[in-house]
């Protein structure tokens, strides 16, 4: 869903709702405007923090964002080999 979960409540009634099990503000955005000016993109997420309680200390950024760095030099040796 494109949103972020803050209090109990509301995390409880979207749980519920949707069954999520990841949040992403930005991806909309990107789809969005992307497709309204006509670009090809693609967009490649690593998950840091799962839905809940917005407690940072529990975040894996450095983990996501180690994984996301060793998928897109993954992705870039793919592309090169199909060139």
């Amino acid at each position: 869903m494109n949103r972020i979960t803050t209090g109990d409540q509301l995390i409880q009634q979207i749980l519920k709702k949707y069954e999520p099990g990841i949040e992403s503000m930005e991806g909309a955005a990107l789809h969005y405007t992307c497709r309204e000016f006509n670009t090809p993109f693609i967009q490649i997420r690593a998950i840091s923090n799962y839905i809940g309680e917005r407690d940072k200390s529990h975040w894996k950024l450095k983990e996501a964002i180690d994984l996301l760095n060793e998928v897109l030099l993954q992705y870039i040796d793919k592309l090169y080999q199909i060139i």
